[in-house]
């Protein structure tokens, strides 16, 4: 049995502590820097170390008791090794590496006291936990987990994460495909943050990564502090995003009963799939495989819904009657939605309020039927009419790819901005408009004098055209006037249907502007 008690500060600064003829070894550090920069090397048997530095330390002045100490078991097989670091800062940059341990506990009680550690466990035989009760405990923490060779086939690698933002920024280490042995929590999730420095009230957060040592990918770590569940999307991921099952061939989901962040609700063989998004951020990084040859409807119906979105229609050919449908009715919703949906029969997507639909990508490239709604009035009214454009327009910076159209004689492409509810928005289309110019409907309707009188020009934010068979070449519609050769990218047929479909419509109108609102409001545009 050895002990060795360093009482005081600086009492075994850059100490060495041989311990590998030892069977039992106990270091006790109490005071800051009482044990800094010290290397202990692992007994045969078990190794119990407690580091106490001044409690009343906070921030950055904090020191602790054993900042940067290296724990090397590289020569000696131990049984346990057992770590608590109780204050602020006590165990900062600490260092673990070892040939052999069966059993491995470390504790980081104090604020930030095991930032920046590094733990190397790769070898350890069976359990590893880490448990971080302090503020930002594990932060910035590298931690490598029990590999399968030679190990226990039950070798778990436990994390605790209980302070708030007590595992921020923390990277997993998980080796030789065994990804199943990481075993996160987040004790305090109801109301606590355990993964993000983020002060907002989100329920997401993605501050801490997971790297596969045999593959080298790396997967971002998505943990859901409402209910505290992880997720992550790649290869290496031990979470497995559960999918909804759909029981019926008719398939109703109704998110405000069934969690569905984060999580995959599966309808191709199904003849219909109803998606219902009511309460506030539901759905967010929900997949939804939309009926190869039915009818998918999804609706978004609440602030802040649907974020990250992805929707699939699997079919590889047009030979189908798949109907798709979105609908976006909420301000700041269905933000990064990305539709899969090239070979659809027919897909309408509605944007009906305040940035309602924005930075969207939609492939729709051999889609019979493509409609776009864009309508965002019912902000406009209640907000001055001076307000910029992208301000208050439903539909956002989104892209639309409509693809090689010259076999798709029968395609028809649909837009509608009512007001100023369009704003830079892009589309694809590799030959420009010139074989969709009889299957093209892009309207503009001023709603009430929205437009200021001047044409459409004054109420929407411009289009963007990319087109050529590498999409190599881009032309804008701005103002009304295309920015480089018109006939580029069809922007003067574009321009032109434009003009065909305004919509004006004064006479007889009663706008419903409110005129109490705010400054400017008075003056009808």
């Amino acid at each position: 049995l050895c002990y060795i008690a360093c009482n005081g500060t600086d009492q075994c600064r850059a100490s060495q502590f041989y311990g590998r003829y030892a069977n039992v070894m106990t270091v006790s550090c109490t005071g800051d820097d009482s044990c800094a920069g010290t290397t202990i090397y692992s007994p045969n048997h078990a190794l119990h170390i407690e580091c106490i530095g001044d409690a009343a330390d906070v921030g950055s002045s904090s020191t602790g008791a054993c900042h940067w100490l290296t724990i090397n078991g590289e020569h000696t097989a131990t049984n346990e090794v057992r770590v608590e670091c109780r204050h602020n800062y006590d165990c900062f940059g600490l260092s673990f590496h070892t040939v052999s341990t069966r059993v491995l506990y470390f504790m980081f009680g104090g604020e930030r006291s095991g930032d920046a550690a590094i733990i190397n466990a790769m070898n350890v035989t069976d359990n590893v936990t880490i448990v971080c009760n302090g503020s930002e405990a594990c932060f910035d923490t590298d931690l490598y987990c029990p590999s399968n060779a030679g190990n226990s086939a039950t070798a778990k690698c436990l994390v605790d994460c209980v302070g708030t933002s007590s595992c921020a920024k923390m990277r997993f280490f998980i080796p030789n495909a065994a990804y199943d042995r990481l075993e996160l929590q987040c004790s305090e999730h109801n109301g606590s943050n355990c993964f993000t420095l983020n002060e907002a009230n989100l329920p997401l957060s993605y501050d801490a990564d997971l790297y596969c040592l045999d593959t080298f990918a790396r997967s971002e770590l998505i943990y859901n502090r409402w209910n505290g569940q992880l997720y992550c999307r790649e290869a290496c991921c031990p979470f497995v995003v559960e999918e909804i099952d759909c029981t019926f061939d008719e398939c109703v989901v109704d998110c405000a009963y069934t969690y569905c962040d984060g999580r995959t609700i599966n309808g191709a063989n199904k003849a219909l799939l109803n998606v219902v998004c009511g309460d506030d951020q539901e759905c967010n990084e929900l997949t939804v495989i939309c009926p190869s040859n039915g009818e998918c409807n999804i609706v978004c119906s609440s602030p802040n819904g649907c974020q990250s979105l992805t929707v699939h229609h699997l079919a590889e050919t047009n030979a189908n009657q798949a109907h798709i449908s979105l609908l976006c009715e909420a301000q700041s919703q269905c933000d990064g939605v990305v539709m899969n949906v090239s070979y659809a029969n027919l897909v309408q997507i509605e944007a009906r309020n305040i940035h309602s639909l924005s930075n969207a990508y939609i492939y729709a490239e051999h889609v019979a039927v493509l409609q776009l709604v864009c309508d965002s009035t019912a902000y406009y009214y209640a907000v001055s009419t001076s307000s910029a454009i992208a301000e208050i327009a439903a539909c956002v910076d989104n892209h639309l790819f409509v693809g090689d159209v010259s076999s798709d004689d029968d395609d028809s492409i649909h837009v509608y901005c009512t007001g100023h509810s369009c704003a830079v928005n892009t589309i694809y289309v590799e030959d420009g408009w010139t074989a969709l110019a009889d299957n093209l409907d892009f309207v503009v309707d001023s709603n009430c004098g929205q437009c200021g009188g001047v044409g459409w020009s004054s109420c929407i934010g411009g289009v963007n055209l990319v087109c050529g068979a590498a999409l190599d070449t881009t032309q804008s519609l701005m103002d009304g006037v295309c920015s480089a050769d018109a006939s580029e990218c069809g922007c003067e047929i574009l321009r032109a249907d434009i003009d065909a479909n305004y919509v004006e419509e004064l006479e007889g109108c009663v706008s419903q502007i409110d005129t109490t609102a705010g400054a400017g409001n008075g003056d009808e545009e």
